[in-house]
């Protein structure tokens, strides 16, 4: 899994993101009409406006009491919409940072043993736990910007029908917003994306540090690695300064366009009402319009900001998620009992291409105990790992003798195999629990007395409550 990647094309990280959303329908429905139908309601503001400013200079009040109603309708349903709006993309965001992790889960554990070697526990961590959290807080905002472009066509197929000139100013403003977002596309994503993967580098070290402390100690090397850990966090501050000062003018530039595009308005608003081009109302009904444009402006400004940060996280999650074994699950099941293992002229290599085995061939029967000798390094553990294919041998094969035939282990279920095939590895580990649970791990079913007997063929001679209790 590599450590750095190029981005995406801009739409692919959105449309793949879009559909994970999109599996939660009934949520994602409710938050596209909850944000469209409020803010299509919010855009008759300024025509509301219009209307009783133009009432009001002609003389004519009798409209005003239900022009006042029909605000008050407005930012009544606007209240609620925004409240529902708020609440269901919250809770989407969660269903999807739930399924993006559960994904990214259940790829890593496929894995075959050398996509295990090449997995980064640091890169892991870091992208099921920062980089959704960044995925997270870009879905909570997920109806800024539809309800925004809702608000910006509604608004400016208004504008075109009440002045042509006018609304060009307008559109204007959005061409430099959209542009500005482009061009800070790129850097952002870079800085992120570094920032990113040298936290993971950091957090990695610090999992092999504080796994084998004593070794540390023992090597008087606690200020080494002090030291080290000082310079990689002095490096990961200055990257996210970077990124800060990269989102900081685009960021900025986004906030001032729209106030610089209502100075410009205001100006050629008020010399066409002095030359006659518009009534007032339509004045203030454009004045009303850019007015209610900048707020959600600047929101969509901190979005687009955020977005440019977290398409860095999300591709880094997809990465993850997209990460795939090279070795092809068998379709057969385990027939019969095992009564022998066969192993015929079987040789292996890494991916570094130094050869561990080397045509080796052995048979074993049911009930029969072997031991394999030989130098550290010489290929004992590799053996044991090819028996229960965590790894393919790259000539010869093994099979299983069964009391209906043989089968070769490639055409096995993985699974299939595993439960007949046991393993045991030479590092000890053990899961937080009790050691009863940890005896009991590949069958959670197991009975009291099963963990006993288990325990007791073990040479684990303990009284029995420590199993439980310890």
């Amino acid at each position: 899994m590599p450590a750095t990647h190029s981005p995406m094309p801009a739409r692919a990280w959105i449309v793949r993101l879009a559909r994970v959303c999109w599996e939660r329908k009934t949520l994602s429905i409710i938050v596209i009409v909850a944000s469209v139908s409020t803010i299509l309601l919010a855009a008759l503001t300024p025509l509301i406006t219009r209307q009783a400013v133009n009432d009001a200079i002609a003389g004519d009040t009798t409209h005003l009491p239900l022009l006042a109603c029909g605000l008050l309708l407005i930012a009544l349903f606007d209240f609620i919409g925004n409240y529902v709006r708020r609440g269901y993309a919250g809770e989407l965001s969660l269903w999807v940072q739930h399924t993006l992790r559960s994904r990214a889960f259940d790829s890593i554990q496929k894995l075959d043993g050398a996509g295990q070697d090449a997995l980064r526990t640091g890169q892991v961590i870091s992208r099921t736990n920062s980089d959704l959290q960044q995925v997270h807080t870009l879905l909570q905002m997920c109806p800024v910007p539809l309800a925004v472009l809702t608000y910006y066509v509604a608004g400016i197929a208004v504008m075109l029908w009440m002045s042509p000139s006018m609304t060009l100013i307008v559109i204007c403003v959005l061409a430099a917003l959209a542009i500005t977002a482009l061009r800070a596309r790129r850097r952002v994503f870079a800085q992120t994306g570094l920032a990113s993967d040298r936290l993971a580098h950091m957090t990695e070290h610090m999992r092999e540090v504080l796994e084998q402390i004593s070794v540390v100690k023992s090597c008087v090397a606690e200020l080494r690695e002090t030291r080290w850990l000082d310079g990689q966090s002095r490096q990961m501050v200055r990257v996210r300064i970077g990124a800060a000062i990269s989102q900081a003018m685009p960021g900025a530039t986004m906030l001032a366009l729209p106030v610089i595009g209502q100075i410009v308005l205001l100006c050629y608003g008020g010399w066409s009402v002095m030359n006659g081009r518009i009534d007032l109302g339509t004045f203030v009904a454009f004045a009303s319009f850019l007015a209610m444009l900048t707020g959600p402006t600047r929101v969509l400004a901190s979005f687009l900001v955020i977005a440019q940060r977290t398409q860095a996280s999300v591709e880094r999650v997809f990465a993850l998620i997209d990460t795939r074994s090279r070795m092809e699950d068998g379709t057969e099941s385990v027939e019969g009992q095992i009564i022998g293992l066969d192993v015929e002229k079987m040789s292996f290599h890494y991916d570094n291409g130094n050869r561990i085995l080397n045509e080796i061939s052995f048979s074993i029967h049911a009930g029969e105990t072997v031991a394999v000798v030989g130098a550290s390094g010489s290929g004992k553990s590799t053996l044991l790992m090819l028996l229960a294919r965590f790894y393919d041998p790259t000539s010869g094969g093994v099979w299983l003798n069964t009391t209906t035939g043989q089968q070769n282990i490639r055409d096995l279920k993985l699974t299939a195999l595993r439960r007949r095939v046991g393993v045991v590895f030479e590092d000890a580990f053990l899961f937080a629990g009790t050691v009863a649970e940890n005896i009991a791990y590949g069958h959670p079913q197991a009975t009291q007395d099963d963990i006993r007997r288990a325990a007791d063929a073990a040479g684990a001679r303990r009284p029995t409550p420590a199993y439980c209790a310890s």
